[in-house]
C-alpha cells in the first residue's frame, strides 16, 4: 500500500466540514474553496454536528489574501461556543499556496481570535509556506500564540497531476515507475533541458532568458514561457519589461536589482511578447497543474524547476517540484534559498554528487540564477552517451526520490490529519517500501560534472 492510499484509507470521510451562511464557498474546484483530497471530507450543516455532539472543523477557505487586509469576521455564537465546549476548530485553509508571511498577517490572526475568544487551541491556520510556524514563533517573542500554524505540503501527498478527479491505483503508481525506468535505460535523451514557465515571475524571467539568450542553451531545451498578461504593464516609453518593479508578487532587493546582467535584460527587452516562440503545448496559457507532459519530460535529461516562489520569507512547494521526480528525472530546482535543504529534511536526495549545488544557499536571487546558469554551460557539453551514462549513475537516486513520494510515511501528515481528525496520539503509517526495481549496476566513481 502506498502513502498516500494509505492516507485516503485511513482518513476517508473522518474530516468532518462543519457549514454555515458565512463559510460555504461557490469555488466548485474545491471542496468548499479548500485545497483537500475529497474523499477524506463529510460536508454538513455545522448545526447538524453541534445537534449531534460530533467534533468538526469549521474552515474557513483563504484563496484571496486580501482577507487578511480586512476587517476581522465576528463568527455565529453557535459557532464561537461549540469551539469553547471543545467541539469545534476553526480553520483558515490556505493549503494550496505559500504567499503569506509577516506581520500583518500576524496581528490579523490575534485581532480575529481575541474577537471571537478563540486561542491556539480551538483555532488553526493550514498553509503551504514551510518556514511561517518559524516565523510566527520568532514573532511572538515568548508571547503565547493565538493560533496553530501547521505546516503541512498538500502537493506531497496530493500532487494534482495525478490527484485531479480520482486517486491512481496502486498498480499505475507501481507500474509507472518500472516503465519509466525501463525507458531510462533503453533511450537516450533527445535534449538536455526542460524548462517550463507560465506565469511571468521575475526568476521564470531571468531563467528564461539565460537559456533562450543563448544559442548553445537553447537549442538543447524544451522551454516555455507565458505571456505577461498577469503581470504590470512596462512602465516606460520603451516598454521595456523591468525586472525591478514588483512583477507578479515578487519584488527585487535593490542589490538583487542593481545585479542584474544587462545581456539578460537587454534580451527580455528585445523579446517579441506578441509572437512568443516558446509557448509549444500551452498556446492559451492554461493553468498545467493538473497534467503532466510526459513527452517533454522522458525526453529531456535534467528538469529546471521554476517554483512559483523565491523569496527568502517562504519556502514552498508547489506540483511542480513533484513532477520530476514522478518521472524519475533529476532537477535544478530556482525557488526559495535552503530549498534542497527542506527537501532533504522531507527524505529526499538532491544531485550535489553530480554538480554544485550551493546555488540553493544564495540569499540573493540574481546570485543564485547565474550559478544556476554555470551548471547549465557545464551540463550543455556533455553529448548524449554522457547523459545516457549520467541517467544511470543516478538511478539509485531516481529510485529513492520516488519511493519517498509515494511509499515513504510522512509523519508530518499523520500528524496533519490526526489534527483535523481530533485524533491526539500521533502514530506512524505501516507503509513500507515496496518498490524497489532492479538496479543497474553503477562504476563506484560517481559521474561529477562540477
Amino acid at each position: 500500500m502506498s502513502h498516500n492510499h494509505y492516507l485516503v484509507q485511513k482518513y476517508k470521510n473522518k474530516v468532518n466540514f462543519g457549514l454555515d451562511e458565512f463559510n460555504t464557498h461557490p469555488d466548485l474546484s474545491f471542496i468548499n474553496g479548500i485545497a483537500i483530497f475529497g474523499e477524506l471530507v463529510v460536508l454538513k450543516d455545522a448545526q447538524y454536528f453541534i445537534d449531534n455532539n460530533i467534533k468538526f472543523i469549521y474552515p474557513i477557505p483563504s484563496l484571496d489574501s486580501n482577507l487578511f487586509y480586512t476587517k476581522p469576521p465576528k463568527l455565529n455564537i453557535k459557532i464561537r461556543n461549540a469551539c469553547n465546549s471543545g467541539l469545534c476548530k476553526v480553520g483558515i485553509f490556505f493549503d494550496s499556496e505559500g504567499t503569506e508571511y509577516g506581520d500583518p498577517h500576524f496581528k490579523w490572526f490575534k485581532s480575529f481570535a481575541m474577537l471571537n475568544a478563540l486561542n491556539f487551541t480551538n483555532f488553526f491556520f493550514s498553509h503551504g509556506n514551510r518556514i511561517l510556524a518559524d516565523s510566527y514563533k520568532k514573532y511572538l517573542k515568548g508571547e503565547e500564540p493565538a493560533i496553530t500554524i501547521l505546516k503541512y505540503s498538500f502537493f506531497h501527498d496530493f500532487p494534482w497531476f495525478l490527484y485531479n478527479k480520482k486517486a491512481p491505483t496502486k498498480i499505475h503508481i507501481i507500474e509507472h515507475c518500472i516503465k519509466t525506468l525501463e525507458h531510462n535505460r533503453k533511450i537516450q535523451k533527445e535534449k538536455h533541458f526542460l524548462c517550463l514557465n507560465r506565469v511571468s515571475r521575475v526568476s521564470r524571467l531571468l531563467m528564461f532568458a539565460v537559456i533562450a539568450s543563448n544559442p548553445k542553451l537553447e537549442s538543447k531545451s524544451i522551454l516555455t514561457v507565458g505571456n505577461l498578461a498577469n503581470s504590470p504593464e512596462p512602465s516606460n516609453p520603451h516598454k521595456f519589461i523591468s525586472l525591478n518593479i514588483n512583477l507578479k508578487g515578487e519584488k527585487l532587493t535593490g542589490q538583487e536589482s542593481n545585479n542584474i546582467p544587462a545581456r539578460l535584460q537587454n534580451f527580455l527587452n528585445s523579446y517579441d511578447w506578441n509572437k512568443r516562440k516558446h509557448v509549444l503545448d500551452n498556446f492559451d496559457d492554461k493553468n498545467k497543474a493538473l497534467s503532466i507532459n510526459l513527452d517533454f519530460h522522458k525526453s529531456t535529461f535534467v528538469n529546471i524547476v521554476t517554483e512559483t516562489l523565491q523569496s527568502k520569507e517562504t519556502l514552498f512547494f508547489s506540483e511542480k517540484i513533484f513532477k520530476p521526480i514522478y518521472m524519475l528525472q533529476p532537477f535544478i530546482l530556482l525557488c526559495s534559498p535552503y530549498s534542497l535543504r527542506e527537501l532533504k529534511k522531507l527524505g529526499y536526495k538532491t544531485f550535489d554528487r553530480w554538480w554544485d549545488e550551493s546555488y540553493d544557499e544564495e540569499e540573493n536571487l540574481i546570485s543564485r540564477v547565474l550559478k544556476i546558469e554555470k551548471i547549465l554551460k557545464k551540463l550543455s557539453n556533455l553529448t548524449p552517451d554522457e547523459l545516457f551514462a549520467l541517467t544511470a549513475d543516478m538511478e539509485e537516486t531516481l529510485i529513492h526520490n520516488y519511493s519517498v513520494l509515494f511509499f515513504e510515511p510522512k509523519q508530518e501528515s499523520l500528524d496533519y490529519f490526526n489534527f483535523l481528525t481530533f485524533n491526539t496520539p500521533l502514530e506512524s503509517s505501516p507503509v513500507k517500501k515496496v518498490i524497489r526495481p532492479p538496479i543497474k549496476k553503477i562504476k563506484k566513481n560517481s559521474l561529477r560534472i562540477i
